[in-house]
């Protein structure tokens, strides 16, 4: 494969990015080895110059700006200067990571029957109407059926955000006419048309602010910000400081084993998301606070009871 191939340079670019983005102390000698040693090269090598032009489609691509600075041993060493500027692009880190696992995998092409990824279920031609429509701020028509629905609606609906969701692909939009934006999954509209209709997107609103406060996909009206105390036993406990369940999470305690649990204190709307996950860890996380969640899972979990011993009963009898 010749330098010159788009795919050596993708590929080239890409690890630049992601290494400098690790570390700024490299020089471009040190970023030249790392190339060279990384399964995605070719056989190729990096100077000065080609460097250069590798930094200026980085910026071009992924609006990572990578400048030389000087060090106090005298040598230049690559860093990123607007790193402030995107520190919170969640597009841009979804993108590195995902690409620095395709990485890796390069070189074990012999395992490919040993790793298993979940994939995404949407039609892959439904996303770039959607965003291409997101870009324009233009209405798109879904034919959308939900899963507690016989047959499907029609909508026409103005995109706001894309939010990936356990493995699934949801579209938050707002129904023409309506006032407050919906939820959609993409794998279950079953077909979209693009409007020529435009519309006013929220100024200043983006999609982190949107979900500021909340946990999972959905964010109902009026459902107010609390402050909830759980308590998680266990190795779960470290299971959840090492992932938290949201940015507002904080540790009251020490985690430690022989301590058996651990408190954490969130700040966040307790969507059905967030009650769905407390009950898929029933046994490992007990809600302290609010008293309404505590009574409200513990109703839930009640009735799940009553069905097993239900049905315990009914096969003892039969």
């Amino acid at each position: 494969m010749k330098n010159s191939s788009f795919a050596t340079m993708f590929n080239r670019i890409t690890f630049i990015a992601r290494l400098v983005m690790n570390d700024e102390n490299l020089t471009w000698e040190d970023i030249d080895y790392k190339w060279r040693d990384s399964p995605l090269c070719d056989g190729t090598t990096l100077n000065v110059r080609q460097l250069r032009r590798d930094r200026e489609r980085i910026f071009e691509l992924y609006d990572i700006d990578i400048q030389p600075r000087r060090v106090d041993s005298g040598v230049y060493c690559y860093h990123v200067a607007n790193r402030n500027k995107i520190a919170h692009d969640s597009i841009l880190r979804w993108t590195l990571n995902t690409l620095a696992v395709a990485e890796t995998l390069a070189g074990f092409h012999s395992l490919r029957d040993r790793i298993i990824f979940e994939d995404y279920s949407p039609d892959p031609h439904l996303l770039p109407v959607v965003l291409e429509a997101m870009d324009n701020d233009k209405q798109i028509s879904i034919t959308y059926k939900r899963f507690d629905n016989v047959s499907a609606k029609v909508h026409s609906v103005e995109p706001f955000f894309i939010k990936d969701y356990q493995h699934r692909l949801y579209m938050i939009a707002r129904i023409t006419g309506k006032k407050h934006p919906c939820v959609f999954g993409l794998d279950r509209i079953l077909s979209i048309t693009p409007l020529e209709t435009k519309f006013k997107m929220p100024k200043g609103l983006t999609a982190e602010e949107f979900f500021e406060d909340c946990f999972g996909v959905f964010r109902p009206d009026g459902m107010k910000t609390e402050r909830i105390t759980i308590r998680a036993y266990g190795d779960e406990m470290y299971y959840i400081d090492t992932k938290p369940l949201h940015h507002s999470q904080v540790a009251i305690g020490f985690l430690d084993l022989s301590f058996g649990s651990c408190d954490f204190q969130l700040y966040l709307k307790p969507t059905n998301d967030f009650i769905g996950f407390l009950l898929s860890r029933a046994e490992r996380i007990e809600v302290l606070e609010p008293l309404w969640l505590r009574k409200k899972l513990q109703s839930s979990l009640n009735r799940s009871a009553k069905l097993y011993a239900e049905m315990e009963a009914s096969s003892e009898s039969a």
